[in-house]
Parts: C-alpha cells; structure tokens; sequence
C-alpha cells in the first residue's frame, strides 16, 4: 500500500545557498546591535529609578576644608532628614550612613553636580556640595529603584 510518504522521505540534493554567510554576518550584527541599544535604555541616568552605578559615580565629591557636616541616614526607602537647609554658597559635607542597602545622595538642578555620595550597605560615606544659588533642589537615591520607592528630599538654600 503506497501512501504517497515515500516520496516525502527521499533524500533530495543539497543546494547551495547563495548569501547564507552574509544572513548569518547581518543576524549577529543585529543581535549585537540590539543587546547594546537595550544596555542603554536599561540606565537612563535620569534618577527614575532605572538608573545603574558607574565606577565615576560611586567617587564620592570632594569635601571643602571648614564644611559643616549635615548627617543622612538613608534606608529602605527614606530619607532622614527629608529637608536639608544650608546658605548660598556655604560648603557642607554631606554624611551618608546607608543603614540597610546600598544608598546614595544626587542632587537636581544644580550646574555642575550630580553625583555627591555613595555609601555600600552599613557604611558612612562623606561627599561635598556647594550651592551657589538660593532655591530649592531636589535631592535622591539614584540606585535602581530607590527614588521611586521614596527616597527623595529636598535642600532649601537662602541667601
């Protein structure tokens, strides 16, 4: 009894493809390319929370000589305090104690500063900061998560 399957299982000849290397070269272009526009995406650097650590921003700012210090204790996921006050142009230190994870302190708005301190989980780091204009900033954990979890304060400058 012939159901016709015979024909379906021969062996047919192998043809050769022309551009098979040239697909396969543009796949893994395409992948490559692909993996290194979702590594970029992944830390936008915009303190949403999507934001990953770099080697520059775990070196915590430099402290001015005379700085008065001003302590924060960052923990899963606050601020304390929630409000820091300093005058224009006076030169802090700012004293992180990260309490149970990884923290660190950015601040918005401010020409030329960002990144201020990093402290590893149950260690006290100090950065320095300087505002030269009186107002109110922003100030947040950049670590992946934290900021829209709630840790964020404010610093209010006066003149």
């Amino acid at each position: 009894m012939n159901l016709g399957i015979g024909s379906a299982l021969r062996a047919r000849p192998c043809r050769k493809r022309r551009g098979s290397r040239r697909h396969a070269a543009l796949a893994i272009g395409f992948i490559g390319s692909f993996a290194l526009v979702l590594g970029a995406c992944s830390s936008s650097g915009d303190g949403s929370g999507m934001h990953s650590m770099t080697n520059d921003q775990k070196e915590n700012a430099p402290v001015g000589k005379g700085a008065r210090e001003i302590a924060i204790t960052g923990t899963s996921f606050a601020f304390s305090p929630k409000t820091i006050e300093l005058k224009a142009k006076e030169k802090v230190a700012l004293v992180l104690t990260a309490a149970d994870a990884e923290h660190d302190v950015s601040v918005e708005g401010v020409a030329g500063v960002d990144h201020v301190v990093h402290a590893e989980n149950e260690s006290t780091e100090q950065g320095g900061l300087t505002i030269a204009e009186p107002g109110t900033y922003t100030f947040f954990c950049s670590i992946s998560g934290h900021r829209k979890a709630g840790m964020v304060g404010r610093i209010i400058v006066s003149p």
